[in-house]
Order: C-alpha cells, then sequence, then structure tokens
C-alpha cells in the first residue's frame, strides 16, 4: 500500500513539474479557447517561449467582459488572449492594476498555409502583449520599482514682451503756465518718439505758441512767444503690457522767448529774444487702441535756467518759468 502511494506522488508531481514553465519571467497570461485548436496550442507554446506563464481554459464560446476580467484576477493573470473563434480575430484584455478600464487589443489570423498562419498570429499575439503596457504587466510580477518624480523646478518668470513699434510720431495741443504774472500760453507739440528697450523711451519735441499772452503795466505792454525744444527720456514700468501704460521720465531743453514791446510816454518799445535752458520731470499715461495707433496724455513740473524777466523801464513787472507747468494731448502713430 505504501509503495502504491508513493508511487502515486511521484507521478503527480512529475506531471505537474512538467507542466510549471520552467523560465516563467513574467506574469501568467490566461488563455481561453477549444482544448483541440491548433491556435491554442500554439499560442501557449510561443507565451511560454517568451517567458510569460500561461494558465489554459477550454471553452468553446468567449464569457462576458466582465467575466473574462474576474476569471483573469482569480487566477491572478495580468492578460486574457480569447481564442474562441479565430476565423474573426484573437482578442487580447490586459487588466489594469490600478483598477481602471482594461486595454483591449486584437489579432486577425492571416489566410494562407494554416501552420504558418498559426505560428505568426501566435507571435503577433506576443509582441502585442509586449508592446501594450508593458509596465502594467510587469506591475503585476512585482518586477517594476515606483518611478522617481523628478524635482519640479521653480517656473521661470516670462521675459517681457518686446515692442511691436519701435519709433512713434506724436502731435496734440498743449498748455504752458507759469506763476510770474505771465498768462497761460496754448501750445501745439509734435515729437518723434525711440522705444529703443522694453522699458524706456527717448524722444526729441518742439512747442509752438498758439497765442501770445500779454503783461500790461502804466509804462505799457509787451507780449510774449514763449517756443520750446526739448528732449526727455522716460520709464516704462508696465514694459508694453496691456492697453493703458504709465511712463516717468525727465527732460531737458532750451526755451526761445520772443518778446515785443508798446511803450508809453516817455518809454520807447522795444524787442528782444531771450533764450534759456529748460529742466523739467514728466508722466505720462497712454491709452494704445492699437499696436501702430495710441493717445497720450503727459503733464509736466520744470523750471527755467536762467528765469526770464519782462521789465518796464527800470522795475520787473513779470517773470517767465518759475515755475512752469504743462500739459500735452496728442495721438501717436507708431511703426
Amino acid at each position: 500500500m505504501r509503495t502504491i502511494v508513493v508511487a502515486g506522488w511521484l507521478a503527480v508531481t512529475a506531471w505537474t513539474g512538467l507542466a510549471r514553465p520552467a523560465a516563467a519571467q513574467s506574469a501568467g497570461v490566461l488563455v481561453i479557447g477549444p482544448a483541440e485548436s491548433p491556435v491554442v496550442a500554439q499560442l501557449q507554446d510561443e507565451l511560454v517561449a517568451a517567458g510569460w506563464e500561461v494558465r489554459a481554459i477550454a471553452l468553446d464560446a468567449a464569457p462576458a467582459d466582465e467575466s473574462l476580467d474576474r476569471m483573469t484576477r482569480m487566477r491572478r493573470a495580468t492578460a486574457v488572449v480569447v481564442a474562441t473563434d479565430p476565423s474573426a480575430a484573437i482578442r487580447i484584455r490586459i487588466l489594469d492594476p490600478a483598477g481602471g478600464a482594461s486595454d483591449e487589443r486584437s489579432v486577425t489570423v492571416p489566410d494562407g498555409d494554416v501552420e504558418d498562419a498559426v505560428r505568426l498570429t501566435a507571435i503577433q499575439v506576443v509582441e502585442a502583449l509586449r508592446a501594450s503596457r508593458p509596465r502594467a504587466v510587469e506591475a503585476a510580477a512585482g518586477r517594476v520599482e515606483p518611478p522617481v518624480e523628478p524635482p519640479e523646478a521653480a517656473p521661470e518668470e516670462p521675459p517681457p514682451p518686446e515692442p511691436k513699434a519701435h519709433w512713434w510720431a506724436t502731435a496734440g495741443p498743449g498748455f504752458v503756465w507759469s506763476t510770474g504774472g505771465v498768462d497761460a500760453v496754448a501750445t501745439f507739440d509734435v515729437g518723434l518718439r525711440w522705444h529703443c528697450w522694453e522699458y524706456l523711451t527717448v524722444a526729441a519735441a518742439f512747442a509752438a505758441p498758439l497765442g501770445t499772452p500779454t503783461v500790461t503795466a502804466a509804462e505799457g505792454s509787451a507780449d510774449l512767444q514763449p517756443w520750446r525744444a526739448y528732449a526727455d527720456l522716460r520709464w516704462l514700468p508696465l514694459a508694453g503690457r496691456g492697453w493703458f501704460q504709465p511712463d516717468f521720465g525727465v527732460g531737458l531743453g532750451a526755451a526761445f522767448v520772443l518778446m515785443s514791446g508798446t511803450a508809453e510816454g516817455p518809454y520807447v518799445g522795444a524787442e528782444d529774444l531771450v533764450t534759456t535752458f529748460v529742466a523739467h520731470v514728466v508722466a505720462g499715461l497712454e491709452y494704445r487702441a492699437l499696436d501702430w495707433l495710441a493717445l497720450r496724455l503727459d503733464g509736466w513740473v520744470g523750471m527755467t535756467v536762467p528765469g526770464v524777466g519782462v521789465r518796464f523801464g527800470d522795475r520787473r513787472v513779470a517773470e517767465w518759468g518759475w515755475p512752469l507747468l504743462g500739459v500735452t494731448l496728442a495721438a501717436a502713430v507708431g511703426w
């Protein structure tokens, strides 16, 4: 009796040892199809040769997808190959270890010699398993280390955009006023501005008087016509972004004041042209309607060095340029 038991145990051990692949290197693959199908047999051989552990279930009809996934998980397999109807196609379903949707592919059996077609189909199935979710197959086999996330780099601040227009021509009306007893005078200002850098502009401008303020006293009267030519340098804090663009700067130039006097007797009238330097600080706001069209409003405060005085006889009756206040509204065209 003991001899029979030992012999039976040896036979079972030998059979299971032959059925188990000796070099299985990957997770299991479940093969479903008729037991007598040459396609199923060839699939098992190719999968074992490729290093997968194969488990076969003899069925003539394919179960539903949910049943397939449940059978695959119960047998601790990673993928299932359904070859119940090779004339249509061979289905491949690979489970997602994270519990997501299964990945399904199909391989069509080619026409021609049966043996060659079966072997080619089995090879294609093996390659499809290798190519589809390789990390999922290896993860189920416990051979994949968790991916190492690269350190996140600090986001770089994008550089300010380059100005689309580098040259701007400006023209518009303005006013200049001084506190020394001379009335405000309207002007017409024209200029050419160069956007030399995203944060800086340089301009050259000229202001012509549109009126003639008059100073009157007992000795007579004097008409003044102030002309100005200047250059300024401005800083753009927003670097050209947005519709409204503020800027701040300084300017330096010259003023040419033409004075024409009319005297009461016994005084004599005279004409004179006085030239003086003008320094100012300016703040502007530009509305950029288009890339090439804008509307500017500028306000500035400055002074003349030296000051310009209006003298009647032996006394000084008015001053111009201590200080100077100005405002300009101009249209700008860029290119």
